[in-house]
């Protein structure tokens, strides 16, 4: 049975496969994914695409997007908080019915997914032609992937997160590795769309990637400017006045709030949290991260460095929701990944490999098990210091994560496909 199963992983690794083949498995794991998600996950009432399009509708009818507000439960009122930019990428949604739009939103996001993971194993193994091996892990991982808790409630609320990471993973190694002119352009467009993305500079910093940090901005700069033309009054709004007004986005001590913020604001309950505080301890894993992503591109591996500086930028935003934590995929990849090349090569300090699978064991139960509610956690209900840590399992994973994710070096560094 062992040496007919070899054969078979044998066979899978000498088969190289053409992009069309990879198109069809892609879509196809992605609508097994969706409905798997849709099955066993939260509901799917899309609330925040719902947002998004009726702002968009009332924007489009003449009036202000950041004056259209809803009633909310748990956050009182939410309303538009996007870019201007982000807001004129989205105007043709309104076009359509909201569940329309919103099942269309799912299936592009389900696809996206599926693009991620394929780049995210080919920047894995960078030397290893595209095969059939490595494609049937990829549809795998997209299905494992979307049962993980940042990607299925991306698709539930019909969130942005995935889109903005794919544009982040093409700019790093698809375009990078070929010397592109247009490396940056994804970064500067997820910036605009979206302002945590600016963290994805740091990725070009520790590459020493000078020009692609200024086509980063450029392009985030234009595509602004050009939304500016559209909507001069929202931009000047947005960038003088509401880019400050951080509770536009919900309560910071909220449990869904994943952040060094959050946490410092659920354990300063009702006061509001120390922003002397955050500003150290961010500071701290800033430098950390990046020195740990600077090191790791310098020994080629350029998926540990892309995904330390998105976990850096989860921690140390003021409000980083459980769906905004996508990078967390690519970081389980690498965890496993290591941990099979530790067992293959039965090499590596015992602390190191004891310290991935706490890791990896930590991972399973922060992101892929509901914790939420398994620990009967409500969005606020303040129980005392046992309450915050149990309410703050995922941020405290990534702080451990940008101290304990291995490094795995690689020789040489190739663009995805080659």
């Amino acid at each position: 049975m062992g040496g007919r199963l070899r054969s078979v992983i044998t066979g899978l690794k000498a088969r190289t496969v053409a992009w069309p083949v990879i198109l069809v498995v892609g879509a196809l794991a992605s609508a097994v994914a969706l409905v798997l998600a849709r099955a066993f996950g939260p509901d799917f009432d899309f609330f925040d695409l719902r947002i998004y399009h009726k702002a968009v509708s009332y924007w489009l009818d003449g009036h202000d997007i950041y004056d259209y507000w809803q009633s909310d439960p748990v956050n009182v009122r939410l309303g538009y908080t996007y870019p201007p930019a982000a807001a004129v990428l989205m105007a043709p949604m309104a076009t359509l019915p909201v569940a329309v739009a919103a099942w269309i939103t799912a299936g592009a996001t389900a696809l996206a997914g599926f693009a991620c993971v394929w780049i995210c194993l080919r920047a894995a193994q960078p030397r290893v032609p595209a095969n059939a091996w490595q494609l049937s892990w990829a549809a795998l991982i997209t299905i494992a992937a979307f049962q993980t808790q940042p990607l299925v409630q991306t698709l539930a609320y019909g969130q942005v997160n995935v889109y903005l990471a794919l544009l982040v993973l093409v700019d790093a190694f698809v375009l990078m590795p070929r010397r592109s002119k247009w490396t940056g352009v994804g970064v500067g467009l997820a910036m605009a769309i979206k302002l945590t993305p600016g963290i994805f500079l740091l990725f070009f910093l520790v590459n020493k990637q000078w020009r692609a940090m200024i086509t980063a901005a450029i392009t985030g700069a234009a595509v602004t400017v050009l939304a500016a033309c559209v909507a001069p009054t929202e931009t000047w709004r947005y960038f003088t006045d509401l880019i400050f007004s951080s509770d536009r986005v919900g309560f910071l001590d909220d449990t869904m709030n994943q952040s060094i913020n959050g946490l410092l604001a659920r354990a300063s309950a009702p006061e509001a949290p120390s922003r002397l505080m955050w500003l150290l301890l961010s500071a701290v894993v800033l430098v950390i991260g990046v020195i740990r992503a600077r090191n790791a591109a310098r020994a080629g591996d350029q998926l540990f460095a892309v995904t330390m500086i998105g976990i850096v930028g989860l921690l140390v935003s003021p409000a980083s929701w459980i769906h905004h934590a996508v990078w967390v995929v690519p970081a389980l990849v690498l965890l496993v990944c290591w941990l099979v090349d530790a067992a293959r090569r039965r090499t590596g300090p015992l602390w190191r490999v004891a310290g991935a699978v706490v890791l990896l064991a930590g991972g399973v139960f922060a992101w892929i098990v509901d914790s939420r509610q398994l620990l009967d956690i409500q969005d606020q209900d303040p129980r005392g210091w046992a309450y915050v840590i149990a309410s703050s399992a995922q941020v405290l994973w990534l702080v451990a994560a940008v101290v304990l994710l291995p490094v795995r070096p690689a020789a040489v560094d190739v663009g995805v496909g080659r």
